[in-house]
């Protein structure tokens, strides 16, 4: 009979195994759509301040805009940090706030200039030829939080003024993926078209760090194999983001007749 329970075994750990690249792949389906939908979300935030600022009879104060965001976080019951700053054509900042406090690193008579990349600026410069919103890559704030800008330009009788950058906790948006129902088995990777990975806490793209906070759940405290994730890239509103899922521990198999 030993042969035949051998089958029977290699039979069950077979269906084992497909079973959980199943489950593996539901997970993955189920966090793409999660990020997604997040996303949309501050999207959708966005799309409101590009209507409120375009069409507003005067170019709203920084007091006036910083009233409008709060309203609209009020409405909509969000919680999460923001920072939203209006920048003109030459990159100078002329207005910056969070829902509570006016400028709160001194941002605006500076130039966005000292802080980014020929390459990024060249983006920016991009984003004021049109009026689609862009996605920019997540960034450490010195506010001590990692945040995702999505971009709009500013554009108002016809004519481009600037640009407005709303920063987002990145945080937020990757809750809804870190606290589903099944994610204790689960580990979870997102990366940056650059190349970065971003974690809930900051992001690993060479700069400066305001944060002491650390995320436990960051893919590379589990020393899994690259091998072990599923992948997926999608883009954005123009920059792409790669989101791997992976089971915590590797499988064991059914070991009752070893």
């Amino acid at each position: 009979g030993g042969f035949f329970f051998l089958y029977l075994h290699q039979n069950s750990e077979q269906k084992d195994m497909e079973a959980r690249a199943l489950k593996l792949e539901n997970q993955h389906n189920r966090s793409i759509d999660l990020f997604t939908s997040s996303v949309d979300k501050f999207a959708g935030l966005v799309s409101g301040m590009r209507s409120y600022i375009n069409m507003s009879p005067q170019l709203p104060s920084a007091v006036d805009f910083q009233r409008f965001v709060k309203n609209q976080y009020t409405d909509l019951k969000l919680q999460d940090s923001i920072v939203v700053s209006l920048i003109d054509t030459s990159h100078v900042f002329r207005q910056s706030f969070t829902r509570y406090t006016m400028d709160p690193i001194h941002l605006v008579g500076r130039s966005v200039l000292e802080f980014r990349s020929k390459e990024k600026v060249k983006r920016l410069e991009n984003l004021m030829t049109n009026d689609s919103l862009r996605m920019f890559p997540p960034l450490n704030l010195a506010e001590g939080w990692v945040g995702l800008p999505i971009n709009f330009r500013v554009h108002r009788n016809e004519k481009t003024i600037g640009y407005v950058a709303p920063v987002l906790s990145f945080k937020t948006i990757l809750n809804d993926i870190y606290e589903g129902d099944i994610n204790d088995e689960f580990v979870f990777s997102l990366s940056t078209q650059e190349g970065f990975d971003i974690d809930r806490e900051r992001t690993y793209n060479n700069t400066q760090v305001f944060n002491e906070k650390k995320d436990p759940k960051y893919y590379k405290n589990y020393n899994l194999d690259d091998s072990q994730f599923l992948r997926t890239t999608k883009t954005y509103y123009g920059f792409g983001i790669t989101i791997g899922t992976a089971y915590k521990d590797s499988y064991e198999g059914n070991k009752t007749y070893g």
